[in-house]
């Protein structure tokens, strides 16, 4: 149920909210054309922004949808860690920019199983190792086959942490980065 705040500004505002959202009730429900029972039109209400049909809108305009594309880790050696994610996760460079004065180099490595990119960046002048604090941030990868995964992980020597009541564990790469390791049943 929408408080009297929100409903004051929709009702100040309706013009610039999506026709399919109105006329509103005063509950934040909206009339059904033929008749029906009133439905709500809201789906999440946050912080000045409104969630309908899972496309954003703000009040003056409807937001895009959005997809993720890539994470990007800062590294010290772009090619260990390119050799790293190949070997351990099956990723490849799909595509690299350079700068022209050479100041960095941005690889996108990705696999078959998705089209989600890992971006590396390497930057010229950090030649020091990356501070990546407490380690509490992570990508997730599933995979088809956990055990052989886990296998060549203890091959590698990567696995940092294992969590088997959970049923996963994670792998470090060389810059320090956590990379949690699913099972395809999770």
């Amino acid at each position: 149920m929408l408080d009297r705040y929100w409903y004051l500004i929709l009702k100040s505002d309706m013009m610039s909210w999506p026709a399919d959202c109105g006329p509103f009730h005063h509950d934040g429900s909206r009339k059904q054309a033929d008749g029906q029972a009133p439905v709500s039109a809201f789906t999440d209400v946050v912080k000045g922004v409104l969630r309908i049909n899972n496309v954003i809108h703000t009040g003056r305009k409807t937001l895009m949808k959005f997809r993720m594309v890539h994470e990007n880790y800062n590294v010290a050696d772009l090619a260990a860690s390119m050799a790293f994610y190949e070997k351990a996760l099956g990723l490849k460079e799909v595509r690299r920019k350079t700068a022209p004065d050479g100041a960095h180099i941005i690889v996108y490595l990705s696999n078959e199983e998705s089209d989600f990119e890992l971006e590396l960046t390497w930057l010229r002048d950090h030649p020091q190792k990356y501070d990546i604090g407490e380690e509490e941030f992570h990508l997730a990868f599933k995979t088809d086959d956990f055990e052989a995964a886990h296998k060549l992980h203890e091959e590698m020597g990567c696995i940092c942490f294992e969590n088997p009541a959970m049923g996963i564990y994670f792998i470090q790469d060389p810059d320090g980065y956590w990379l949690e390791i699913i099972p395809a049943s999770h």
